[in-house]
């Protein structure tokens, strides 16, 4: 004969489950924060938003932190686009950084961001010239075209961030330029031609 279950046995029963759902959630979250920093989806940036102040009472949410930007590359340094214009107050021509279109968060900044980091990727990469030679010419044909800029020559430069010792010596200063690239620009009409200028240390030939 089976005696009904007593109410002590039914309210561990509860507990238990109560107990297995809360460790299935926290197991959830946990999963869900780490997924999330990596190339995170629309969808797992939602649900570290909806789960945002259980995550951040237990420290387990890492905000602003995408660890596909950080694999310590030159790539993944900021780079910028400076274009040589010639214009009535400068007819020597003077250094201007190409600004990305947009606002920060529209599809056309982070299109030209990518633009200008594949840019900067294929001028550190070696025997790419054409390709590099091929963004140096969109790039000056957008200004022209788009912008109205006389365009004389062009340069793709890295801001590579300082280490401790940089720092402590110029407390103002974040960082220091390095030129990837730099072409002069020669067009006809609506045609863009560049034409790669070297470094003094890359076209210094060695004597025997």
């Amino acid at each position: 004969m089976q005696h009904p279950p007593s109410d002590n046995s039914r309210s561990s029963d509860t507990v238990r489950s109560l107990v297995s759902l809360a460790l299935i959630l926290h197991l959830f979250i946990c999963l869900t924060c780490l997924a999330s920093n990596y190339r995170g989806s629309l969808l797992q940036l939602g649900l570290l938003d909806f789960t945002r102040y259980y995550s951040l009472v237990f420290n387990l949410d890492l905000p602003n932190t995408r660890f596909q930007f950080t694999h310590a590359l030159p790539t993944d340094d900021d780079h910028l686009v400076e274009l040589l214009v010639v214009t009535p107050d400068a007819p020597n021509g003077r250094w201007e950084v190409v600004a990305r279109p947009g606002w920060r968060g529209s599809a056309r900044y982070h299109r030209f961001q990518r633009l200008v980091q594949t840019f900067a990727y294929y001028a550190i990469s070696d025997n790419d010239d054409d390709l590099e030679a091929v963004y140096a010419s969109a790039i000056c044909r957008y200004a022209r075209q788009t912008l109205d800029q006389d365009v004389r020559e062009i340069r793709c430069v890295n801001l590579v961030p300082l280490n401790r010792n940089e720092v402590a010596g110029n407390p103002l200063t974040y960082s220091r330029r390095s030129v990837l690239y730099h072409a002069a620009v020669v067009a006809a009409g609506d045609r863009v031609n560049v034409s790669k200028i070297e470094a003094s240390e890359e076209s210094a030939q060695v004597k025997p």
